[in-house]
């Protein structure tokens, strides 16, 4: 029974990621995988989004007494939006100047 289903294919692909796809169900996937770009190509997405939390996982967490990164990335959008709103005075004066 070959499956050319893309659907059900990726209905498995986190079931299979989990190692919780076993037998037939299994085999079939892992064929159209073979012979399905689109499909491959979701679930190296799959496997490298993974891969991305279990590599977050392994790092401690930030001490509760460290300091917030908020009040500096606050600042940092503040001056951004100064910053756009200067340069956008600039183009429209020289806008004008040019006529």
């Amino acid at each position: 029974m070959w499956v050319s289903n893309c659907s059900w294919v990726r209905a498995r692909l986190p079931l299979l990621a989990g190692g919780e796809l076993l037998g037939l169900d299994r085999r079939l996937v892992e064929r159209h995988l073979i012979g399905c770009p689109a499909c491959r190509s979701r679930w190296e997405s799959l496997r490298g989004s993974l891969d991305a939390l279990h590599a977050a996982a392994a790092v401690d967490p930030a001490r509760p007494e460290a300091p917030s990164l908020w009040p500096e990335l606050a600042r940092q959008l503040r001056e951004s939006r100064r910053a756009g709103a200067s340069q956008g005075r600039i183009a429209h004066r020289a806008l004008v100047w040019v006529g």
